[in-house]
């Protein structure tokens, strides 16, 4: 029963692709039951990888985000990244802390704890940020439901960026909020938090394979559709991640002999 025609997988569609593909029916039918009912599609799914990564500027208010962040590194303003505790929050925690190192800038960063503040952010951990001096607090995967939050921490006189990719809530917050669910172009909308970050990275520093790494992880932990431009995140990822492995290894083999 299990390979029994449905209505929306056509006989006929899984024979043709099967035969233009040069693959079997069943492996056709895999792919046509996963949305992947063009050739163009089932193309793009089988050899993703090779193709360039999307605009990070194709994301709304990403150039505005760009601009206050370089204003702030120009006008040496303390800026801390505002994590979740999660897979995906760490991952892109660290890339847009190893961006920030990579242009010569130290910035600070806060993981909220799961147990006493939760997820998000908290007006506890803002008058924290606030006590330390910070003056631009950056959110990733987080962010885009704390419109309370961060009306507060603005009325501390603290300026807020919202990197995230959750669904957008009924009152988005007052700030730069960059989220592929609030526009972006075709294929960003199911980012992961860490891509996202990943996005903003890029657009600040033009590299376009930095951090392909921790945003393969954070894909994958994060259980978002793996396709489009998120299995060709996967992919580059993870020969970025057998790369330094290999390199480590090559590195250790030369220390011994």
């Amino acid at each position: 029963m299990i390979f029994q025609e449905t209505k929306d997988i056509h006989k006929e569609a899984i024979k043709q692709l099967s035969y233009d593909l040069g693959i079997s029916r069943i492996t056709a039918r895999l792919l046509c039951s996963r949305g992947l009912d063009t050739l163009d599609r089932e193309q793009a799914f089988l050899h993703a990888g090779k193709e360039p990564l999307s605009d990070a500027f194709g994301i709304h208010h990403m150039m505005e985000a760009v601009d206050l962040i370089q204003d702030a590194v120009m006008d040496e303003q303390k800026i801390v990244v505002y994590g979740d505790y999660d897979c995906d929050g760490i991952c892109a925690a660290s890339i847009l802390l190893k961006t920030f190192q990579e242009i010569g800038y130290e910035a600070g960063y806060y993981i909220p704890q799961r147990e006493g503040e939760g997820y998000g952010l908290n007006k506890g951990a803002i008058d924290k940020i606030h006590k330390q001096g910070y003056q631009l607090l950056i959110t990733v995967d987080c962010g885009i439901s704390n419109h309370e939050e961060i009306a507060y921490a603005k009325s501390l006189g603290l300026e807020v960026i919202v990197t995230d990719h959750h669904s957008k809530p009924d009152i988005i917050p007052d700030c730069i909020v960059v989220n592929p669910k609030l526009g972006c172009l075709d294929g960003q909308q199911d980012l992961c938090g860490a891509a996202v970050a990943m996005k903003l990275s890029h657009a600040l520093t033009d590299s376009i394979d930095d951090h392909l790494d921790l945003c393969a992880v954070a894909t994958v932990a994060d259980m978002v559709p793996l396709v489009g431009e998120n299995r060709t995140l996967v992919i580059k990822g993870l020969k970025a991640i057998n790369a330094g492995i290999n390199r480590e290894i090559s590195q250790l083999v030369r220390t011994c002999f």
